[in-house]
């Protein structure tokens, strides 16, 4: 899988088979395992975006909507979404290193199409404190 989320000019671009998706997901009946096939690419807005300090407690639990679309070589459709960046606090309740970005699409033409991920980032002290 190919992810980037560019916060500073707010897009989020994914690539992925469609066939592994929909295996990993247990809700999917096995219909719609053996119809999606190929890679899928999705390219969204990340809307109200900007550069973001992950040193910065502020950005704990920011929420952004999303849209976009849904390429599967054979339908263009339109998705919309919500990204959300979360922190992971240390034992001590205190922002750590971890944080984790978790992003919710929904395919706007079929009902009951969610794609849902959550990624972790971890950051360190030498490689700034931007993301």
């Amino acid at each position: 899988m190919k992810v980037v989320i560019d916060f500073e000019n707010g897009n989020l671009k994914l690539e992925r088979d469609w066939h592994f998706m929909m295996v990993s997901n247990k809700h999917n009946e096995q219909n719609c395992r053996d119809y999606h096939k190929g890679r899928v690419q999705i390219e969204t807005a990340i809307h109200a975006s900007s550069q973001i300090n992950l040193n910065d407690s502020e950005n704990d639990g920011l929420v952004f909507p999303l849209d976009g679309t849904i390429n599967d070589g054979n339908y263009l459709t339109a998705c919309s979404g919500l990204l959300i960046l979360d922190s992971v606090l240390n034992s001590d309740k205190c922002i750590g290193s971890q944080w984790n970005i978790s992003f919710y699409l929904y395919d706007l033409q079929f009902d009951n199409c969610e794609i849902k991920f959550k990624f972790p980032i971890f950051i360190t002290s030498d490689n700034g404190n931007k993301s």
